[in-house]
């Protein structure tokens, strides 16, 4: 505990030593669940230079409180210091070429047909950009991150899915696998879009092919969809209004519910070929105020019911005052019943499908904050509310 003190000490000194370029990013949180849940301690200094960004830190966990300190990710079994020390975040932007390591962020490709809000919590992977951003570039996402330093340097997989995407002005193509040990199925994904502008609305399509295959079963399905998008400047509003499936396909199958294998099972039932759709609005003033509302459903035959409907929302509002720095943000997801219509929502908006909360913070210190949490416990169907420490994982 001392190095560790005298360590966090010496990086706090030197990011105020050099002053211009350095911020300090905290993060705390839990990792894994039950009785292997633990808890994990970070503090990295970010140098900024613009095209260059570098966040070496150090990385500290307990099994319990007062417990022994391991040094490292959560998954080795380090005691060496060393491991302690670790490149939490790098990023490089050039134009023809850019490059990020650090926590994943949420990957969405176009308007979530194939891919939606994907993400493997608190795991670090490589992100690559080949080409300008302005005109032609393929991306690709690698999920591996460092696990130890010593005695032996050693990667480690981060999650099971790795993806590539190419844009060329209104065209994107996408594609995306996932391997690794201990998988009970494989999937191979690949979707496209494209968008022209015409008369101020962007218009066009986007969809794609999905396959899987394990020992037992074999699936291939196929979705496509036209819409497009309205962009009034703080607002816009983007839509496939006109959407078809076929069997053993998964409206938005790559999400954040991906690597749990939730997905898989939900598609091997989709055994009927259908119409949907997706509706998506988006609110964005400066750095103050972030909102964004989606609704997806497929229907069944003529408009007997709707199935597989899920409302996401989310909102976050910043302080425009320096000497104040307030922040307001929450959220509400629901997937609703295949019986439901959105007038049921209206009239009960809160059910043991609904994931709700929202949040008042102040930022104590760059990406940590103090907040008091109100929140819908879904299992009790009551509200609650509790006092946390958060970190931000956004350097």
């Amino acid at each position: 505990m001392k190095k560790v003190l005298v360590l966090i000490t010496s990086i706090l000194l030197a990011a105020y030593i050099f002053g211009a370029g350095f911020t300090i990013k905290p993060l705390f949180y839990t990792y894994g669940e039950g009785s292997d849940k633990k808890l994990v301690y970070s503090i990295t200094p970010v140098l900024d230079l613009d095209v260059f960004k570098v966040g070496i830190g150090l990385n500290a966990y307990q099994k319990d409180i007062g417990g022994t300190f391991y040094y490292g990710s959560p998954t080795s079994e380090s005691t060496d210091f060393i491991n302690g020390l670790s490149l939490n975040f790098l990023e490089v932007d050039f134009d023809p070429f850019g490059a990020r390591y650090g926590y994943m962020g949420k990957y969405t490709f176009g308007l979530g047909t194939m891919m939606y809000g994907y993400t493997n919590k608190l795991e670090r992977a490589f992100d690559v950009r080949i080409g300008s951003k302005k005109s032609i570039n393929l991306r690709g996402h690698i999920p591996f991150e460092i696990n130890t330093w010593t005695p032996n340097f050693e990667l480690k997989q981060s999650s099971s899915l790795y993806f590539s995407t190419i844009n060329y002005g209104a065209l994107s193509l996408f594609a995306a696998k996932n391997m690794g040990e201990n998988l009970t199925h494989n999937d191979t994904v690949l979707g496209g879009g494209a968008y022209i502008n015409i008369l101020g609305m962007n218009l066009g399509g986007e969809g794609g092919i999905i396959t899987t295959s394990s020992p037992s079963t074999e699936t291939f399905g196929y979705m496509a969809g036209i819409g497009g998008s309205l962009d009034l400047g703080i607002i816009r509003f983007r839509a496939l209004p006109i959407l078809y499936m076929s069997k053993s396909t998964l409206l938005g199958y790559i999400d954040k519910d991906y690597e749990n294998g939730n997905n898989y099972t939900k598609l091997l039932n989709q055994n009927k070929t259908r119409f949907g759709g997706i509706y998506e609005l988006n609110i964005k003033y400066t750095n103050i105020l972030t909102a964004n509302a989606r609704y997806n459903y497929d229907i069944n035959g003529m408009l007997e019911s709707f199935s597989n409907q899920r409302i996401y929302a989310w909102l976050n509002v910043k302080s425009p005052f320096e000497g104040y720095p307030f922040l307001l943000t929450g959220y509400y997801n629901r997937n609703m019943n295949d019986n439901e219509w959105l007038n049921n929502v209206i009239e009960k908006p809160f059910d043991a499908k609904t994931d709700m909360e929202y949040s008042i913070s102040y930022e104590m210190a760059d990406g940590l904050y103090i907040s008091y949490v109100t929140f819908y416990d879904n299992t009790e169907d009551n509200f609650k509310n509790r006092v946390d420490i958060t970190t931000s994982v956004e350097f």
